[in-house]
């Protein structure tokens, strides 16, 4: 037989085009109505738990932005600058103030905007020049805050620099405890866009959000915005023009009155169908915020799913009437010779994903493409699987961050300077322990302790440089980088700590002995990139900080109660962190002339 009358052996373009052609006939007129009105159903109901579940994304990430928020506003409230200027304004003390809160907004780009306010709502420190001077005692924040009630607006129009914004306001308490004023913070109205922007997804649909007054705070069609879903009433609408919020003496209504009495105040999430401005049916999704009276609204015309499956089913249904029945059986058999062979190779696919190379050999003996591709996947398995293999084993050897590194081509020989914090850790009294142990628990216990260590510092991206018997130093800053290298150094510490205690639990369950360790961190500039020679080198940091740390680590001998010692650097960075810190004075380490800071620190509790 020729290869013609062979369809296993026909070219797969052709069985794909031949089974699409045939398939394309197989529906059966009689269900067809039924199926469409189904199909419908169904596709709303999706849209509407999409919908949902779009909304409620929106609504956690909006929680989230704003307890973040308010939780700025009262570390503010609480900043000594921000009293001090509250209890006797000068310039001076304006100036410290100003300059404080720059550098907390720089750090919190979701906030534009902050003014201290003196307990009469005039506002004696701005990061905005124009807002200065200015009385707020009118709006809402104010009035709330200044009687110890934190605040948070809706979004409102700005009456000094303009723009729109959640306006979020702390009381300041003097010494004794009294009100003298207090903190606002601005988040933008853009953030709050955004947010919304960024998870509807697609084009036909439409996120807003709605306040507990019922009003459209924001919405992407200028025409919604600053609207009520139904007319408010005369208390409300002067209540709204007296805070100035939007700047206008009345809100105008949308008359959505199924709309407003589904998602304003609502405390749950849900759906609903209802009829748009222009009479066409909308489905939508709502969502409460949970810690601010605002609803999202995620909206989707139902004509934007509804209708091309009515036109495709009007459109094929004289096509399909006459031939569906009769190549139906032939569609059957086309479509199973594609789909079996690949669906072997989607599990194939599947489990060499998964990493399971021993289970990704597909057996597929074919003449055509399939027979083809297959025998190709079976030899790339077998290359991936020797890649992975030496991958692993390369990553052992010289760690994971330095393989990916050298395998990009991004180390060569020589060395960069960079400032890192350095980590050294052994384990005290090591030497007799090695002295009363077999050789064999020695390893043991080594590898059991420094297994430990290095999933301790994983987490705060730290780069074990070597093991040198007991001895661990991680290096933060180095191969990759990352912002509060001293920091992550002083987490890891405490962490390794904490792995240490389980540790020891576990081998006081079994009979052995507790283990200790110290923990020296220092932080400066080293010469970090590959060492040795072009057939033979590795990648490792050289400089004074490597030893500070080693020479700090040993003191942790002598100091009763302390088990992490950082330098002066270390010490500068995180001393307005959740830690503990114990000045130890100045110190002579072996091998250097000038003395050495030395700081204890430990995590703060409770």
């Amino acid at each position: 037989m020729t290869r013609a009358w062979k369809p296993a052996a026909w070219p797969l373009s052709v069985k794909v085009v031949a089974g699409i052609l045939l398939t394309s006939l197989a529906p059966l007129l009689i269900s067809a109505w039924t199926n469409t009105q189904h199909g419908v159903e169904v596709l709303r109901e999706t849209e509407l738990r999409n919908l949902k579940q779009i909304a409620a994304n929106v609504s956690g990430r909006i929680a989230q932005l704003l307890t973040d928020s308010r939780r700025l506003a009262a570390y503010v409230a609480s900043e000594p600058a921000i009293v001090e200027l509250l209890k006797k304004p000068d310039g001076v003390k304006a100036h410290s103030a100003r300059a404080r809160m720059q550098q907390l907004i720089a750090v919190n780009p979701d906030i534009d905007l902050a003014i201290v306010m003196d307990n009469v709502g005039d506002a004696v420190m701005a990061t905005e020049s124009n807002s200065v001077g200015r009385n707020y005692r009118f709006r809402e924040y104010f009035v709330s805050a200044i009687q110890g009630r934190p605040f948070t607006t809706g979004i409102i129009i700005g009456t000094a620099i303009g723009g729109a914004g959640v306006y979020l306001s702390h009381p300041v308490q003097g010494p004794d405890g009294l009100i003298i004023g207090i903190i606002m913070l601005r988040v933008p109205a853009q953030a709050i866009h955004n947010i919304v922007e960024d998870e509807r997804q697609v084009r036909d649909r439409t996120g807003f959000i709605v306040d507990a007054d019922g009003v459209v705070i924001y919405h992407p069609d200028a025409q919604w915005k600053q609207k009520s879903l139904v007319p408010l009433d005369p208390a409300t609408q002067k209540r709204i023009a007296q805070d100035r919020r939007f700047g206008r003496e009345t809100i105008d209504s949308l008359d959505l009155k199924s709309l407003h009495d589904a998602v304003t105040g609502t405390k749950d999430a849900g759906s609903l169908v209802y009829a748009g401005r222009d009479g066409a049916d909308q489905v939508a999704g709502y969502a409460p915020v949970r810690i601010h009276p605002w609803t999202v609204v995620v909206t989707a015309p139902e004509s934007a799913f509804s209708a091309p499956l009515r036109d495709f089913f009007w459109r094929n249904v004289g096509m399909v009437a006459l031939v569906g029945i009769l190549f139906a059986l032939l569609a059957l058999g086309f479509a199973r010779s594609l789909t079996q062979p690949l669906g072997r190779l989607t599990n194939s696919a599947r489990a060499l994903s998964a990493g399971r190379f021993d289970e990704a050999k597909t057996d597929i003996r074919r003449a055509d493409e399939i027979g083809v591709l297959a025998n190709t996947f079976n030899d790339m398995a077998v290359t991936l699987r020797d890649r992975e293999h030496e991958r692993d084993i390369f990553g052992r050897l010289v760690s994971p961050e330095v393989r990916d590194k050298l395998i990009k081509g991004e180390l060569k020989l020589g060395g960069e300077q960079l400032r890192v914090a350095v980590l050294f850790s052994d384990i005290r009294g090591f030497t007799s322990i090695s002295e009363a142990t077999g050789p064999h628990d020695v390893v043991f216990m080594l590898n059991e302790y420094l297994t430990e260590m290095a999933e301790a510092v994983k987490p705060f991206d730290g780069y074990i440089n070597n093991f040198i018997g007991d001895a661990i130093v991680v290096v933060f800053g180095a191969p990759t980088g990352g912002d509060s290298m001293e920091w992550r150094a002083v987490q890891a510490a405490f962490a390794m700590r904490e792995r240490l205690a389980a540790l020891n639990e576990r081998r006081v369950a079994r009979g052995d002995e507790r283990i200790d360790n110290g923990i020296g961190i220092a932080a400066g500039r080293v010469i970090a990139g590959q060492m040795g020679s072009p057939e033979r080198c590795i990648y490792t940091v050289i400089g004074d900080t490597v030893n500070v740390a080693a020479r700090i680590e040993s003191l942790t001998r002598d100091v009763e109660g302390h088990a992490v010692l950082v330098n002066e650097a270390i010490e500068k960075v995180v001393r307005e962190r959740a830690v503990v810190v114990t000045d130890l004075g100045k110190h002579t380490l072996k091998g250097r002339k000038e003395s050495v800071a030395v700081f204890a620190v430990d995590p703060k509790h409770g």
